[in-house]
C-alpha cells in the first residue's frame, strides 16, 4: 500500500487503509460534516435531475437549504423534491443555452453554486481506438460546462463576489493518477486528461 498521506488514487486502498487505522474522519462522515449550515442558503446544483447531482439535492433540501435544479431536462424524483426553482433547457455544451441560465432564475442571488454535471464515455478506449469526438465532447461538458455556467452566473449578478462560493465536482476519473488504477493496462485517455 502507498505512503501518501493525503491522496491515493485506488479507493479500495483508501478505504482499506482508513479501517486498518480506525481512522474516524473518513470512516464516518458526521465527524466532519454538518449541514445545517445548509439553512435558508441558496444552493444551485448542475445535473440535478439525477445521479451524484440529485443525491446532493436531497442532502440540501433535507437540511432545509433552497435548491435551483440546473438541467437539461427534470425527473420524477427531482420534481418529488419541491425544488424552490427548476432550470431546464440547459445543455453545458452550448454558449447559448448556458447564457440563458440567469434569466430564467427568478428568486434572487445564489449562495453556493454545484457544478455537478459531468459525461463519461462508456467503452473503454484504446490507442488504437481512440474516438476523438467523444473526447472533445467530455472536455467540452465537463472543463468547459462548469466555466460557461460560472460565468453567466457570475455576469449577471446571481453570484456575488466575497460572499458566493463555487463548487466543482469532479470524478476520480479525471485524475491522471487514478488511471493507473482503474486502467493499469492504459485507456480511457479522453477522460483522464
Amino acid at each position: 500500500m502507498s505512503d501518501e498521506r493525503y491522496t491515493i488514487a485506488d479507493q479500495p486502498a483508501r478505504f482499506a487503509r482508513a479501517k486498518k487505522e480506525n481512522n474516524e474522519r473518513y470512516l464516518n462522515i458526521e465527524s466532519v460534516y454538518d449541514g445545517s449550515y445548509l439553512k435558508d442558503k441558496r444552493v444551485a446544483i448542475t445535473g440535478a435531475n439525477r445521479g451524484v447531482g440529485l443525491a446532493l439535492a436531497k442532502e440540501l433540501i433535507s437540511k432545509g437549504g433552497k435548491l435551483v435544479a440546473i438541467c437539461r431536462s427534470s425527473s420524477e424524483e427531482l420534481e418529488a423534491l419541491k425544488p424552490d426553482e427548476i432550470v431546464t433547457g440547459i445543455d453545458l455544451r452550448s454558449d447559448e443555452r448556458c447564457d440563458t441560465i440567469a434569466s430564467k432564475i427568478t428568486g434572487g442571488p445564489i449562495d453556493i453554486l454545484i457544478n455537478n454535471a459531468g459525461y463519461f464515455y462508456e467503452p473503454v478506449e484504446k490507442i488504437d481506438s481512440m474516438n476523438f469526438k467523444e473526447q472533445l465532447l467530455q472536455i467540452d461538458i465537463c472543463a468547459l460546462g462548469p466555466l460557461r455556467v460560472s460565468a453567466n452566473l457570475f455576469n449577471n449578478g446571481l453570484l456575488k463576489d466575497g460572499q458566493s462560493s463555487i463548487v466543482m465536482i469532479t470524478s476520480q476519473g479525471g485524475s491522471v493518477s487514478w488511471r493507473t488504477v482503474q486502467n493499469p493496462d492504459g485507456g480511457d485517455y479522453g477522460h483522464h486528461m
